[in-house]
This record gives C-alpha cells, sequence and structure tokens, in this order.
C-alpha cells in the first residue's frame, strides 16, 4: 500500500500561490507529490528551493501562458519572424532556469480560428495552422535549449470553440478530415521538435470520441502517442474546471484521465487544494485496488513525471542570463503596427480606458495604459470605464485624446462608446490592445498591440511620447 500511496501522490501537480508551503503541503512533498506549479512569480527561487528540500525531485513549473508582464503576448509574436519567438522563449527559460523552475506552461499551440473563442485571443500565435506551428517549434526549442521543459496546449486544440472550459464543456466541431492539417498541425510539429510536455484540453470532439479529450483514450494514445508519435509526458488542464468537473467529479475524472494515457493531473488549487490533492490520491489508489487501474498504467505516469524533472536537472542552463536583454521590450515594440500617422505628444494627455471584465482567474492581468502614460507626463488625466451603460465623463478639449481598448469587437457597449467618441474627437489616437478583428476605426492613428501585457504598454507609450521615424 504504500508504493501505491507514493505512485498515486507522484502523479499529481498542484498549483501553489503562496511563498512558503503550508505544513500540508510540505508532508504531501515527503510523501511523494510528484509537482507543483507556481503562480506567484515573485520570490520564486526561494518557493523552489523550499519545495525541493522536502522532495529533491519534485517538478516544479509555472504558468503564464498569455505572456507575462515582463513579456509580450503570443499574438504579439505572432506577427514577427519565429526567430525572435526562440529568442524570447530562451531568455525566459534562462531566467526560469535560474530559479530553478523545471517546466513551463507554455506555448499555446492553439490555432485562434475562432475570433469569438472566449479563451485563447492572444495567447495563440495566430489563426493560421502553418504559422503557428513555425512559433511553437521556435518557442519549444528556444526554452528547451536552457533545460525547461515546454508543457504545449491545449491537445488537441482548444481554438474554435465558443464556450471557456473553466465554465462549461466546448464542442468542437472540427471533422476528422480537417483534424490533422488544422489544429493537430502545432501539435505535431511540436512532438517532432522534442517537446518534453503537452497539456490536454477539455474539450470534445465528437468526430473522434463523445468524451472530453483528457478523458479520451482515442485522443490521448491512439492519435497523440500513435498517430503523432509522442513519447513525452502528458499534463491536464486543471481537474477542477466546470469542463469536467461538474459532468465527471474530481475523482472520476483523474482516475480516467490516468487510464487515457495522461501522466500528470493538475489540481489548480483555487478551491481548497489540501482536499482536492487528497481526494485525488485516493481516489487513485481506491482504482487500483478494485482492479478499474491498472498499476503498470500509474507506474508508467509517474515514471514520466520523474523523468522529466531528472532530465531538466541534467540540462538546466545556469549561465546567469536574465531579462536584462530586453529582447522583450525589443519585441513588443516591433509587434506594434500604425494605421494613420501618430502626432508627437506636446502636452499632456487625456486616456479612456473601455474595460469591459476580462478572463478567468488565472488570465486577470492588469493592463492599460494610462499608468504607463502618467510615469512620462505628469499631469496626465483619465478614467477607466468598465461597464455597459456607462460613458466616459467630460473629455478636456485641449488636451490629446487616447483611448484604449481590448478586443473592441467581443463588446458591441465598446463599439459603441468608441464611435461615439470618435465623432467628437476625430483627433483622437485608439490603441487595441487585443485581437484586431475588423476594420480599422476612423481616428488620427490606430495602434495594435496583440498583447496586453505590461511591456506592451511601455512600448506604446515609448511611440506615443517618441513616434518612430521612416
Amino acid at each position: 500500500m504504500a508504493e501505491l500511496r507514493r505512485l498515486a501522490s507522484a502523479v499529481i501537480q498542484l498549483g501553489f500561490a503562496g511563498d512558503d508551503p503550508p505544513g500540508w503541503l510540505q508532508r504531501a512533498l515527503a510523501d511523494g507529490l510528484g509537482g507543483a506549479l507556481l503562480w506567484n512569480r515573485d520570490g520564486a527561487a526561494e518557493t523552489v528551493a523550499a519545495l525541493r528540500s522536502e522532495n529533491p525531485g519534485v517538478l516544479v513549473a509555472m504558468s503564464e501562458a498569455g505572456g507575462s508582464q515582463d513579456w509580450p503576448a503570443n499574438g504579439a509574436l505572432g506577427v514577427l519572424d519565429p526567430a525572435t519567438t526562440g529568442k524570447v522563449a530562451s531568455a525566459i527559460g534562462h531566467d526560469l532556469a535560474a530559479a530553478g523552475i523545471a517546466m513551463k506552461y507554455a506555448p499555446v499551440a492553439d490555432v485562434n480560428s475562432n475570433p469569438f473563442n472566449p479563451i485563447i485571443g492572444t495567447r495563440s500565435f495566430g489563426s493560421s495552422p502553418g504559422p503557428v506551428a513555425s512559433h511553437v517549434v521556435a518557442y519549444v526549442e528556444g526554452i528547451q535549449a536552457t533545460g525547461v521543459a515546454a508543457c504545449v496546449k491545449h491537445f488537441p486544440g482548444h481554438g474554435d470553440t465558443s464556450l471557456d472550459s473553466h465554465l462549461g464543456l466546448p464542442t468542437v466541431g472540427t471533422d476528422a478530415g480537417e483534424l490533422f492539417d488544422g489544429p493537430l498541425r502545432p501539435f505535431r510539429a511540436a512532438a517532432e521538435a522534442g517537446a518534453r510536455a503537452m497539456m490536454t484540453a477539455h474539450i470534445r470532439l465528437p468526430a473522434i470520441d463523445d468524451l472530453p479529450a483528457t478523458l479520451s483514450r482515442t485522443l490521448l494514445t491512439d492519435i497523440l502517442r500513435g498517430e503523432l508519435g509522442y513519447d513525452g509526458l502528458v499534463v491536464t488542464d486543471a481537474l477542477e474546471m466546470a469542463a469536467l468537473e461538474r459532468a465527471y467529479g474530481l475523482e472520476e475524472s483523474a482516475v480516467a484521465a490516468i487510464a487515457a494515457g495522461a501522466d500528470a493531473l493538475f489540481l489548480g488549487g483555487w478551491q481548497d487544494p489540501a482536499a482536492g490533492l487528497t481526494r485525488v490520491r485516493d481516489a487513485l489508489i481506491a482504482a487500483v485496488s478494485a482492479g478499474r487501474l491498472p498499476e503498470e498504467r500509474l507506474a508508467e505516469a509517474a515514471g514520466r513525471v520523474s523523468g522529466l524533472s531528472a532530465w531538466c536537472d541534467r540540462a538546466r542552463s545556469t549561465d546567469g542570463h536574465a531579462t536584462a536583454t530586453g529582447i522583450g521590450r525589443t519585441a513588443a515594440h516591433d509587434a506594434i503596427r500604425v494605421t494613420g500617422t501618430i502626432t508627437p505628444l506636446r502636452t499632456a494627455p487625456h486616456v479612456i480606458e473601455l474595460a469591459p471584465p476580462w478572463g478567468v482567474r488565472g488570465l486577470r492581468t492588469p493592463w492599460g495604459l494610462l499608468a504607463a502614460m502618467t510615469r512620462r507626463w505628469a499631469g496626465t488625466t483619465g478614467e477607466r470605464v468598465d461597464r455597459e451603460g456607462l460613458q466616459p465623463a467630460a473629455i478636456p478639449a485641449d488636451r490629446p485624446l487616447v483611448i484604449v481598448v481590448r478586443d473592441a469587437y467581443r463588446h458591441p457597449w465598446v463599439g459603441a462608446v468608441l464611435t461615439a467618441t470618435l465623432q467628437a474627437r476625430p483627433d483622437a489616437t485608439v490603441v487595441e490592445m487585443g485581437l484586431p478583428v475588423g476594420q480599422a476605426p476612423r481616428c488620427a492613428a490606430y495602434l495594435t498591440t496583440s498583447s496586453a501585457t505590461a511591456v506592451s504598454s511601455e512600448a506604446v507609450a515609448d511611440l506615443l511620447t517618441e513616434p518612430r521615424r521612416p
């Protein structure tokens, strides 16, 4: 029973949001917990050291698939050459390696073929399988050259969905004939490039299987391992997400995922992490004891987790390279596209941010332009309009006006406010920090960043204060 308990613990990857591991987590690590994911990047090196002091072989991962505040989102990298993506991934890898991080839950390999997809957006490199595949390969090769494993996600492709899997189970209508040349193409390329890990999607692909991909042996074993030839670690997306939890429950999802071919079970840890860990571990033990899950399959999964951790320990770079190279800032600058003419600011601007509620728990990163402009121009004023029905307050007539939006095409009220404001101030500059879908608005200058991270905000502020010259 002790060996079975160890194997069950080894396949669990638990999200952790603090700096100091609590007592229950320390005990779980000593008991063989296989992996931990850090949500908080600050103080990562100290946190990793504390985790590894209890279990030197623990596989420690980091998220930030949409672009951390220090790096542009994949949407921005997707408008540049894949070589830039490789350089950014390498710089990220060096930073993570220096902190002892073994794996990053990135890159997103989803082809964002449905622009109204509520969850992928600028996390994707683009809407065409070929270019997305090229950027995915560049990212995988760049980060893994530093000894940090890439975890490519979300297999078999979350880009053509209309529902967020955090909230329900999306269904993808792609037929079997379109699958390999469409959403699977970046995953095949990642497998061929030697990606060390892949994450599953909680989506239904009825043309292949009625079960969600995370629970589908057809998708994980027959297609991913068989037809794509992938032999690395398979990680599930968070099992607490409604796409699985509502229909199957946490325990049954865990058992079914391992049986289908997954190797590591990710628990986001945003509910009750200690209880979730116990429930999943005990469910696996009970399933093996009852003959529902072969112990050899559980042992195989645990072996892949420990094997990847060992590879990272051997390959991790320690050359001290850091984000000071400026590659992220340069990429954010280069990704900005401008329609119209930027008029150099001569006085402090007024900034309006049209900001509808955005994203799920792990994706709610600060965004906007007001703070960045305020740092450059004393006297900058502005407001954030964040609810339908609200209108901007009085706009100073004698000040330059900058209007900032994110995925304006998704939200009719944002488009209506933008149009009305531009009728009164056609001299305004508009900055789109999400996906630039549809026609450019009629304004003096229209800037698109395809990224809403802090480094992209700073790049826009640079451009507005010192416009690029031909």
